[in-house]
């Protein structure tokens, strides 16, 4: 094989594998987004009586949100806990 052919054979590669990444990370982002037009995200100022209120904030999926064990965000702020529940979920945005 000479290199000219080697090189161009390389190329063609490299431009394939930018390409299966781009189609990867957008069908990634295309699942996160319909999961994240599906949700119904409830929140509330727990405020529990405890010194740290770094857990103030709490928020669940009340669409599917079914008691203990389901996921549950916390936070010192509503969107820190938002963004823990997205977290928990495996949602990015």
């Amino acid at each position: 094989m000479s290199d000219q052919t080697l090189q161009d054979f390389l190329a063609g590669c490299s431009e394939r594998a930018d390409q299966l990444r781009a189609t990867r990370d957008d069908s990634a982002i295309k699942a996160s987004s319909e999961r994240l037009r599906k949700l119904t995200i409830s929140t509330s100022c727990v405020c529990p009586p405890i010194p740290d209120r770094s857990f103030d904030w709490s928020a669940i999926d009340s669409s599917t949100y079914a008691g203990e064990g389901s996921p549950q965000g916390r936070g010192a702020t509503e969107q820190e806990a938002i963004d823990d529940l997205l977290q928990q979920l495996d949602i990015q945005i």
